[in-house]
């Protein structure tokens, strides 16, 4: 009889076991072997037969170690949440952009409304641009894990001498999508907003068209650097960004301006409220799409919190009641 350490070790070892019978069985089926590292796969020829182990097509994926699949699953809500997130990212700092250099206010809003066609146009463009192409709608492989966005540091050398390249887009197409949105945007927005500066405001502040053109390089370069990161962060990221945004503008605007009806009819302090509230919304909405708990959706409601609590709290936040109170 067989000692109760040793016993337990190999029945630990079973599932492992089995899972390798399994491909074996498998790969002796399909009548190939399995290709080494993590994304390296086989395509299918003309001839029914397969190609050599490395990178798949665009649009596909490695399917366990053997074929490249074609990517055809739909993309999901969170995904849907973080293209958003990336294009929204362009659309605010242009929008603060223009606020900064532009102080006339009929020239804002027609600087705003320029911005969001340009990006709303780019963005449609960029869609119609992805199969299947002249749909507003998209198919990826799926995300399943951080790596997949950086499969270059996943290149196997199997013999420790000859490396096999089987980089490709795994996440495909939420890697390449937005370096397509930046070109089409680039397009849209240089000629337009140069003839709106220069023509309708009859001036020549292009300071907020050079911010955009130095900021969408840097932007792009980020995703093309911390795109997995940033799939994964982004719902905290933009909560503690509103967090943040929401202190320092509501106290600025406080100081400046006390609070009164007027100041609610302020066109920029309505605006940005409504922005904070959108982009509050957006951060704790994409925190429960990623959990898939769709019971928290009522969670939702808290991004009225940043404008509620400065409405709160102003009768105590004014320097003027402050020291009069510590007089008295």
């Amino acid at each position: 009889m067989l000692p109760v350490s040793r016993r337990s070790s190999m029945e630990c070892s079973r599932p492992a076991l089995i899972v390798g019978i399994l491909c074996l069985m498998v790969c002796a089926a399909v009548g190939q072997d399995m290709c080494p590292g993590r994304y390296c796969g086989r395509t299918a020829l003309p001839d029914n037969t397969s190609s050599n182990c490395g990178s798949c097509p665009r649009g596909s994926r490695a399917l366990d170690h053997l074929l490249c699949k074609e990517c055809t699953e739909p993309l999901t809500a969170y995904q849907w949440l973080y293209l958003l997130f990336m294009v929204v990212i362009v659309l605010a700092f242009n929008f603060a952009r223009i606020s900064q250099h532009h102080h006339d206010e009929d020239g804002q809003l027609l600087l705003h409304l320029s911005n969001f066609l340009e990006v709303s146009v780019a963005a449609i463009l960029t869609l119609l641009s992805y199969a299947p192409q002249g749909h507003v709608k998209l198919q990826t492989c799926g995300v399943r894990q951080v790596s997949d966005w950086y499969p270059i540091f996943y290149n196997p050398s199997p013999d420790f001498t000859n490396t096999i390249y089987c980089t490709s887009e795994v996440v495909y197409p939420l890697y390449s999508i937005f370096f397509v949105f930046c070109g089409y945007y680039l397009l849209l927005l240089v000629p337009t907003r140069s003839i709106l500066v220069l023509r309708v405001q009859k001036a020549s502040n292009l300071e907020s068209l050079y911010d955009t053109m130095f900021f969408l390089p840097v932007w792009a370069l980020c995703h093309a650097v911390c795109a997995g990161l940033i799939y994964y962060a982004h719902p905290y990221l933009t909560l503690v960004a509103v967090f943040i945004t929401s202190a320092s503008y509501f106290a600025f605007t406080l100081y400046k301006r006390p609070f009164s009806e007027s100041l609610l009819l302020n066109v920029n302090f309505v605006a940005t409220s409504t922005l904070l509230v959108l982009a509050s919304t957006f951060g704790v909405g994409s925190l429960v799409m990623f959990y898939e708990r769709s019971d928290l959706l009522p969670l939702m409601a808290v991004g009225i919190a940043p404008p509620l609590i400065f409405a709160i709290t102003k009768k105590h936040a004014i320097p003027v009641n402050l020291t009069c109170r510590a007089r008295t």
